[in-house]
C-alpha cells in the first residue's frame, strides 16, 4: 500500500545518494542483476542505465564496463540479439583498456552465447575459445566448465557429435572435481 511504502525505511540507495555516488552505481549495478533473476526486465534496464551515466559523467572506466556487459545481459534476456552484442563490445573496449582479463572472458562468452543464437556458430566458436584461453590461464575451473559446456552445445548444433561428447565429458569431469552439483546437470 501507498502508506506501507511512504513508511519504508530509506535503503542504501536512498542512503548514500547525493553522498557517494560510486558507492550508489555499483548498488544499482547489484540491484540491476537482481531484477534480472526476478524478471523485472524494465526495473533492470533502468538501474544498469542509472550506473552507466554516473560511469560516463565521471570517467569511471571500472563501473562503465559493468554497465555495458548488463545492459547486453539484459538486452540479450529479452531477446534484442544485436543490441545484446552492441552493449557487450562496448564493455570489451573498455575492459581491453583497464585490462580486466576476467572481464574480456565473461564478455567473450556472453559474445558466443549470443553469436550461436543468431546461428553465427563459427564466430561463437571463436568467442568461447578466447575465454577458454583466459580462463584456463587464471585457473578458473568453474568458468572453464562452463565454456566446455557451450562449446559441447555448439558442436552438437553443428553435427560434430564425437566433439560434443569430448566437450561435455571435459565440462562433467571439471564440475565432478569441483564439486559443482549445478554444472554436474547441465
Amino acid at each position: 500500500s501507498r502508506e506501507l511504502a511512504q513508511r519504508r525505511p530509506p535503503g542504501l540507495i536512498e542512503e548514500y545518494e547525493g553522498e557517494d555516488e560510486e558507492y550508489v552505481a555499483r548498488l544499482r549495478l547489484q540491484l540491476s542483476a537482481v531484477a534480472v533473476i526476478l524478471r523485472r526486465l524494465e526495473r533492470a534496464e533502468e538501474a544498469a542505465r542509472e550506473a552507466m551515466t554516473y560511469a560516463e559523467r565521471e570517467d569511471e572506466e571500472e563501473i562503465a564496463a559493468p554497465a555495458y556487459h548488463q545492459l547486453g545481459t539484459i538486452a540479450e534476456e529479452k531477446w534484442e540479439l544485436e543490441k545484446a552484442k552492441e552493449w557487450y563490445e562496448r564493455s570489451l573496449e573498455n575492459e581491453e583498456r583497464l585490462g580486466s582479463e576476467h572481464g574480456l572472458a565473461k564478455t567473450y562468452h556472453q559474445l558466443g552465447i549470443v553469436a550461436q543464437k543468431q546461428r553465427e556458430l563459427e564466430e561463437a566458436k571463436k568467442w568461447y575459445e578466447k575465454a577458454l584461453e583466459i580462463k584456463k590461464r587464471q585457473d578458473d575451473e568453474q568458468g572453464t566448465a562452463g565454456t566446455y559446456h557451450e562449446l559441447g552445445r555448439l558442436a552438437l548444433k553443428r553435427g560434430e557429435l564425437e566433439e560434443a561428447k569430448r566437450w561435455c565429458e571435459k565440462s562433467l569431469e571439471t564440475s565432478e572435481r569441483q564439486g559443482n552439483e549445478y554444472g554436474m546437470a547441465k
